[in-house]
């Protein structure tokens, strides 16, 4: 049910899975930072939800990909919102 929700969006969107992880993960992070204003615990969602997915997909296994492709998902999802949150770490470490 969930791999033909997201076949939809894919189809629809016409971008490929390496886009769309990139571009949900931003979105997801950037709207979590908005209403929480915490950067640290906006990451730490956008990671719990795509672990969610994640484990959705393992269980549907509709794909076939495994787990080397849940990882690759994984890492896709992240790694917009972990560049976001080191740049906002080192905005706020003191200026020498």
């Amino acid at each position: 049910m969930w791999h033909s929700f997201k076949q939809i969006i894919k189809s629809t969107s016409g971008l490929n899975d390496v886009v769309l992880h990139v571009i949900l993960g931003a979105a997801i992070f950037i709207a979590l930072l908005f209403v929480l204003r915490r950067p640290v615990l906006a990451f730490v969602l956008t990671a719990t939800i795509q672990v969610a997915n994640e484990i959705v997909d393992l269980f549907e296994d509709a794909t076939g990909s495994g787990l080397a492709g849940s990882i690759a998902d994984a890492f896709w999802t992240l790694i917009v919102p972990a560049g976001l949150l080191l740049a906002s770490r080192l905005r706020a470490l003191p200026r020498a």
